[in-house]
């Protein structure tokens, strides 16, 4: 954000398409997923089907975003884009997110306003019940669900009225998902429940 105002064309060349800021998302990312993975393998034998299956599917969650973030290594690789995805993404490239599909674009529907009122309903209705409500406290615990600490609700909010504040080169959604992914690491690493994910 800083480096936005005091050397705006260094900001602009590292939040470009493939930049720093790009693959350092992909970094939070990968890091989350396996964090996850690993906690399955640790706790296998210590903890329910539900508990280790939902955390195995967090893992794939970050595993998808991670993949979605570089189009699956089309680029990386250089691999041509596929008809079908060249026809119906708005970038023309290999992966979900930038599909346009029945003239709606999944980016500002699923990948947007969706995906806001789930981040924000985890932080902001979920939090607040874990700790108030016993009865909700034990199933979260039981299903194995990180629960975020004050402290890292309110880093993320800020980090997002923030980032949404100035006028980014039109490529706030990039910063959004770099601290995103940054923060939704540090909430699933250390959680309010940490308890639960010990061996």
């Amino acid at each position: 954000m800083v480096l936005s105002f005091v050397n705006n064309p260094l900001f602009r060349q590292l939040n470009r398409e493939d930049g720093l800021i790009e693959w350092l998302t992909v970094v939070g990312l990968v890091l989350a997923m396996v964090l996850c993975f690993w906690r399955v393998r640790v706790l296998f034998s210590s903890r329910p089907a539900v508990f280790l299956v939902i955390t195995l599917l967090g893992g794939l969650v970050f595993l998808f975003g991670a993949g979605e973030e570089i189009s699956w290594g089309q680029r990386l690789f250089n691999i041509q884009t596929p008809q079908w995805f060249e026809d119906n993404n708005r970038q023309g490239e290999t992966n979900i997110h930038n599909m346009v599909v029945f003239g709606q674009d999944l980016t500002k529907l699923a990948f947007g306003k969706i995906l806001t009122l789930l981040i924000f309903g985890y932080l902001l209705v979920l939090a607040p019940f874990y700790l108030r409500v016993a009865s909700v406290s034990k199933v979260v615990d039981y299903l194995g669900i990180p629960v975020p600490q004050t402290r890292q609700i309110i880093a993320f909010v800020l980090m997002a009225a923030m980032i949404h504040l100035p006028d980014i080169n039109g490529r706030e959604s990039e910063l959004f998902e770099f601290a995103g992914a940054f923060m939704f690491l540090v909430i699933i690493a250390w959680p309010r429940n940490q308890y639960i994910f010990n061996p």
